[in-house]
């Protein structure tokens, strides 16, 4: 009865235009942003602006349909800015002057804002054909029937987006079962167990249900400096001897890079190679200190990085959202140079915040004070190393975290602001920050 046309994937704030279809018997249309009413609707367009702030944090948007009796009858909601997929679709119905949903159309979303190369649509398990806008027209069938629509957009070789839609009958729209990963501190190598944290994670005062809870392995996302390449040679020759470069945990993690740098002629994306997994006894240093450049400047879909302009800051938060999403316990590693021309929207310390909600743990790591003069926040975190003897101990800190974290599953979804401890957890089970 209600669904949003417009959906929101990647970063975002300020003032955006959210759009949804309203299907009768639904006469108004309440738009909810994190408990707070933000625009009411009773007639086309079914459209309003929605100010997401100024800061770059995780978002609740839900929309609440009435009937002409002021009751609610339906509602949809979707996340912004938190565990969001880069490549998203949905089918929408649209019901003609009669009321029967006959016409309708698939609306979809990529990270690079291109249109996609095919619309593969399926109306119980028959192919249904979909204009390049994705608009189609439903055969004649029984509305007193189930009846599935099911779509796949492929926006290239490497990237598509799926959408299922259950209707007619007693049913609506289909419902999926979602879950949350939660990250916590516990023990080093000693995760708590689902009897333990039992009642320790609560929403509005009432305790959460858990689906499960995990450990390991971990995943470690780097972001380092383009212009880092000519003090890379002097960090890897230089040893500090009060530290090991392999790492005293057992549990491996694995390791992904983002490259400053955004794709060519798109400005906000970010390209993510994947670098295999750290194992305890090779240690993290000959990763970090890789000659070549961890991301390579053309990726297998063929597309080019820029050559210059990197957005340092920009690409952190992207990184947060990578960690965070990976439902693994997480860290974010932060590789400076002294790149005065760094072009990035964020200013350092929204990303560095931004990274903080999502509750993934940033390391910083830096030449030398030069670095960190460019960007005064970052020299007063608490993870912050200078100089080349300092590359081990990150090392070392960078395993420490993964090994210290246990990953709960809860059952729903939900933003890190809507989650709290109760009383009943001690005091080194906190949130993973």
């Amino acid at each position: 009865m209600i669904e949003f046309a417009t959906l929101l994937i990647g970063l975002l704030a300020g003032v955006r235009e959210i759009e949804l279809v309203v299907q009768e018997p639904v006469t108004a249309v309440e738009i909810v942003l994190d408990g707070r009413s933000v625009a009411r609707l009773d007639s086309t367009p079914w459209k309003a602006d929605v100010d997401f702030g100024e800061d770059l944090e995780p978002h609740r948007l839900v929309a609440n349909g009435f009937d002409k009796n002021g009751n609610l009858i339906d509602s949809t909601y979707q996340l912004i800015n938190y565990n969001r997929p880069s490549f998203d679709a949905t089918i929408l119905l649209e019901p003609l002057e009669t009321g029967e949903a006959q016409t309708g159309r698939v609306v979809w979303r990529g990270a690079l804002n291109d249109p996609p190369i095919s619309i593969e649509l399926e109306f119980d398990s028959r192919p249904l054909a979909a204009d390049s806008n994705g608009r189609f027209l439903l055969p004649l069938h029984d509305p007193d029937e189930i009846h599935v629509l099911e779509a796949v957009v492929y926006f290239d070789r490497q990237h598509l987006a799926a959408a299922t839609l259950t209707f007619g009958g007693i049913y609506g729209d289909q419902l999926t079962s979602a879950l949350t990963a939660v990250p916590l501190k516990s023990p080093t190598d000693q995760p708590w167990s689902a009897d333990q944290i039992r009642g320790w994670i609560v929403t509005e005062g009432q305790s959460t249900e858990i689906f499960k809870v995990a450990a390991g392995p971990g995943l470690l996302v780097v972001v380092r400096g383009v212009h880092i390449d000519s003090i890379r040679r002097g960090a890897q020759s230089s040893l500090n001897p009060a530290y090991p470069t392999a790492s005293p945990h057992q549990l491996s993690y694995d390791i992904s890079a983002i490259s400053p740098l955004p794709l060519k002629g798109h400005e906000g994306t970010f390209r993510l190679t994947d670098l295999g997994k750290v194992i305890p006894q090779e240690g993290l240093r000959p990763v970090l200190l890789r000659y070549r450049p961890l991301v390579p400047r053309r990726g297998a879909d063929g597309r080019y990085l820029q050559k210059r302009g990197q957005k340092l800051w920009d690409a952190l938060a992207v990184a947060g959202t990578r960690a965070s999403s990976s439902g693994r316990p997480r860290a974010a590693v932060l590789m400076l140079d002294s790149d005065k021309r760094d072009q990035s929207d964020l200013d350092p310390l929204d990303a560095i915040e931004y990274l903080e909600r999502v509750h993934v743990p940033l390391f910083i790591w830096g030449r030398d004070r030069q670095a960190f003069e460019m960007y005064a926040v970052a020299e007063n975190l608490a993870r912050v190393y200078v100089g080349s003897t300092a590359i081990d101990r990150l090392c070392i800190d960078i395993a420490t975290e993964i090994a210290s974290q246990t990953i709960v599953w809860l059952q729903g979804e939900f933003i890190p602001s809507e989650l709290s401890l109760s009383s009943a957890a001690p005091p080194e089970a906190d949130f993973v920050q």
